[in-house]
């Protein structure tokens, strides 16, 4: 069939766009940037470039559409462009009138497991979307997900990313409230098999997993699978609401400054609302989610254990402040630039700064997709994520939740006859030498490296140089060090790159994904891993 996907750029789009492809249905994707978006696939995927709050620009794209999955939608508001209002209702009744309009002949529609007695501003418009989908002449299906989880989604990889670096979690009361989350890939193939399924038409469906959990058992997950046994902070929800309200009026000033940063409260007033009022399926109609799965869902603990090891690239397009360059190099007298990436290689486990390894247990492999994850004193743990592994270059970027967002580049190869650090006449053979882009990953970040954050890092990076030339046996060698600031032309050059480089992986891994009889995910090698400190370290 010929299937629409409005939005599926987000958490529930990488679940379902590849359940549909391997389905075998020709797939379309609209969004605002839809033909930028569909670069991301390596299956044909045709992009829309639409916005469903925008009724004309919604003409003619559901031609010839046999069924739309309304996907799209907001988890906080932007005032005054992006509101519940304007995108939840407003755009659904877009959708269905030009659906309408086109002849599609099934409209699926992704709502929330609650929108049905829901206070929140969040679940209001979702329960007007609903009305909305209704009043579709011809075949509609409401499905409700509970708390959808993946990489990238906003409350559990927001979590995680609190467990790794902050010192406490802040929790609402005792953390005991009540919630029923559902894997994305399980949604996925759910959403996939509502398609051709003519039993649900007229049916509003409340899927979720099996498993029940608090904020308090997500911590204790959280906290064995990273192994850091963070403290929980037992905070009133009026306390929590006064806070939002004064990052709300921080971010309002931040805009007027024009400093590109975003200040997002752990959980925003709606998310706080719909976690109070405890959203489990209370009125199951038609198929559960096992019987359109043809299987159990995926456990819990199975989803964030994959989930602590795939949270997203941070790039440098994402970071705060201005873009460095710094590159760190070091002249090698004994071995070839092939032979110096490969021991790096080999030894990264070693080479890489104190307490480096893959987390929760993974392969200490370099390949890519593969993600390492370190301890930073103070910090708490950060993760970097290989993009590019070749004889003589590998690339690393960083992941959500590190204090940068940018790329860090080791390569090696004939040492130049001259300049910084060089004699023409030297016996070096080679030049190893590690390239950092970065900026700011937040706000926070950017406010440490006006402090000392800059020069721990100098450091770092040099030390890495000088356990790789231990490694090799040279005596020693002398570590060089050149830094500037990129302007805007160099910078968005440098952005354009690593993103070209994020989306080519991720198009090699998709790839894989969607070959006959593979698995729904990539699964890496693991392994035991200690990470904090005092630990014995492992692995190399």
């Amino acid at each position: 069939m010929k299937v629409l996907v409005t939005g599926g750029t987000g958490v529930i789009g990488r679940g379902l766009i590849p359940a549909l492809l391997k389905a075998g249905h020709d797939v379309s994707l609209l969004s605002r940037h839809a033909s930028r978006e569909c670069a991301e696939w390596p299956a044909p995927i045709r992009g829309l470039d639409a916005d469903i709050a925008d009724r004309d620009s919604l003409r003619g794209t559901l031609e010839g559409i046999d069924c739309v999955v309304h996907v799209a939608g907001i988890i906080a508001e932007e005032p005054p462009g992006r509101t519940y209002q304007r995108i939840h209702v407003e755009g659904t009744r877009n959708l269905v009138e030009e659906a309408e309009r086109a002849g599609v002949r099934r409209l699926i529609a992704v709502s929330s497991l609650g929108a049905d007695r829901g206070r929140s501003p969040y679940h209001v418009s979702k329960r007007q979307a609903e009305e909305e989908v209704r009043r579709f002449s011809r075949e509609w299906v409401i499905v409700r997900p509970g708390n959808v989880y993946g990489p990238g989604d906003d409350v559990f990889c927001r979590f995680l990313r609190m467990v790794r670096a902050y010192p406490a979690v802040p929790q609402v009361g005792r953390g005991n409230q009540r919630f029923q989350p559902i894997w994305f890939e399980d949604l996925g193939v759910a959403l996939t098999r509502c398609v051709p399924d003519g039993t649900v038409a007229g049916k509003t469906l409340e899927l979720a997993g099996d498993e029940i959990l608090t904020p308090h058992k997500l911590l204790e997950h959280f906290q064995n699978l990273t192994r850091r046994p963070v403290p929980a902070i037992c905070l009133p929800a009026f306390f929590i609401r006064l806070g939002q309200r004064l990052l709300d009026a921080l971010q309002a000033v931040l805009r007027w400054t024009g400093l590109r940063t975003s200040v997002a409260p752990p959980i925003n007033e709606s998310q706080l609302t719909m976690l109070l009022e405890e959203n489990l399926v209370r009125r199951p109609e038609g198929p559960r989610l096992a019987d359109l799965l043809d299987r159990p869902p995926t456990p819990v603990q199975e989803g964030l254990r994959r989930l602590v090891d795939e949270l997203p690239e941070l790039p440098p397009s994402r970071g705060v402040g201005a873009l460095q360059n710094k590159v760190f190099w070091a002249d090698l007298d004994s071995v070839g630039p092939e032979e110096a990436v490969e021991l790096f290689r080999r030894n990264v486990m070693e080479i890489m700064p104190i307490d480096f390894c893959a987390e929760p247990g993974a392969s200490d492999e370099v390949a890519p997709g593969q993600t390492f994850t370190a301890h930073l004193p103070v910090r708490g743990h950060i993760q970097i994520r290989v993009e590019v592994n070749e004889p003589t270059e590998i690339v690393f970027m960083t992941v959500e939740g590190h204090p940068l967002a940018g790329l860090v580049r080791f390569s090696a190869g004939p040492r130049p006859a001259g300049g910084p650090g060089s004699q023409p006449d030297a016996a070096s053979r080679t030049r190893f030498q590690i390239e950092v882009f970065a900026r700011a990953g937040s706000l926070p970040d950017w406010l440490a490296e006006q402090t000392f954050a800059w020069v721990l890092q100098n450091q770092m990076w040099k030390g890495v140089l000088g356990r790789l030339v231990k490694a090799i046996g040279q005596p020693t060698a002398a570590v060089h060090m050149t830094s500037r600031i990129l302007d805007d032309a160099e910078a968005k050059d440098v952005e354009r790159r690593a993103d070209e480089l994020l989306v080519g992986r991720q198009r090699e891994e998709r790839k894989k994904l969607l070959t006959p009889n593979a698995p729904d995910h990539v699964e890496r090698a693991r392994r035991p891993c200690p990470l904090e400190p005092g630990d014995t370290k492992t692995g190399g």
